[in-house]
């Protein structure tokens, strides 16, 4: 007020909350602990601005102080003012980790296991703003349909138009998923984690990618050696007379239909000098090539003619294997 030259002005910022920062786009000054105030006479204080400290969205007071002092006697007046600052909550991206065995945070991760088991997967998700404005959800979508997402406790099975389901309140720690029945090969799930500020409603989200690993295993197959009996039946008798053909069948099928599977059908212990047929096809034993495969033969029409003037009873050994064709696992 005083112009003659006589006096020295000063102009000091204090109450600022701790981590945040006051600048003038040149000057800056970061409040701490114990420190929470700032002499800016030599400021632009045209210029200046005030940013909260991380993640905060608490209002708060800045109260700014003018002094004159008269520099041939060191008396000093001071004017005061107050600046109120409204913060508005604004939501931060979360972070979301699905590879804990890599340093940082991974967006993408992986994920391997066997034909119809549990896969364990890896995620993990969690706010940036942990002032508690914020709260945090993750869903996982484009499961499977028939795949089944679980944590022991809760599970969820995809459907046709419901392939995504919320995490919110799971164990992740022990989340696995199970693909289709009989599924092998490769599929992609999708992780959203999303942040909610709980004032406004703001949403911010982090997406990540697990691509799935499913390794084929042969399912064993079903063998039938007796048509017209209910039920597949594994073990039979049949009975004919010396030098004849003796009838029988042997059915088999996959169980895996996917077509990752192959069948072969093997009949083995046939005594030697005795001739297996399908009526096009005919196999006779001999001395070290007792077995035969008849997978290309029609084994709902089989007979085995004993070896010439032998009534010996003797037992056949029928065996269905699968075979997956990815790993060539085989199940009998």
């Amino acid at each position: 007020v005083d112009g003659d030259g006589s006096e020295i002005l000063s102009l000091v910022v204090s109450g600022i909350p701790i981590g945040a920062i006051l600048s003038d786009g040149v000057e800056s000054f970061v409040a701490s602990d114990g420190s929470t105030q700032h002499d800016i006479s030599d400021w632009n204080s045209t210029n200046l601005t005030v940013t909260p400290p991380p993640n905060s969205d608490d209002s708060f007071d800045l109260t700014v102080t003018a002094t004159a002092t008269e520099i041939s006697n060191g008396h000093s007046a001071s004017t005061e003012g107050t600046i109120h600052v409204v913060v508005d909550g604004t939501v931060d991206a979360p972070t979301v980790d699905l590879d804990s065995g890599t340093t940082g945070d991974q967006t993408t991760g992986a994920a391997a296991g066997d034909e119809d088991t549990g896969i364990a997967l890896d995620i993990s998700a969690s706010l940036v703003d942990t002032d508690g404005s914020e709260t945090l959800s993750i869903a996982v979508s484009d499961i499977p349909v028939d795949a089944m997402v679980s944590d022991g406790t809760n599970s969820f099975t995809a459907s046709s138009g419901n392939t995504q389901v919320d995490l919110t309140g799971w164990n992740l720690a022990t989340l696995n998923i199970t693909p289709p029945p009989d599924f092998s090969g490769v599929f992609t799930l999708m992780v959203t984690a999303t942040a909610t500020e709980v004032s406004s409603g703001d949403e911010a989200s982090q997406v990540g990618s697990i691509d799935v690993t499913v390794d084929g295993v042969a399912d064993a197959p079903a063998l039938d050696l007796d048509d017209a009996t209910p039920g597949d039946q594994l073990a039979i008798s049949v009975a004919g007379d010396e030098d004849t053909a003796i009838g029988f069948d042997a059915s088999d099928a996959l169980v895996d239909l996917d077509g990752s599977e192959i069948l072969s059908l093997v009949i083995s212990g046939i005594p030697i000098g005795a001739t297996l047929s399908d009526g096009t096809f005919v196999f006779m034993a001999s001395d070290g090539d007792t077995e035969i495969d008849i997978s290309s033969w029609d084994s709902t029409g089989l007979t085995v003619t004993p070896p010439p003037d032998s009534d010996d009873n003797f037992q056949l050994t029928v065996t269905a294997t699968a075979t997956e064709s990815s790993n060539c696992l085989l199940y009998t």
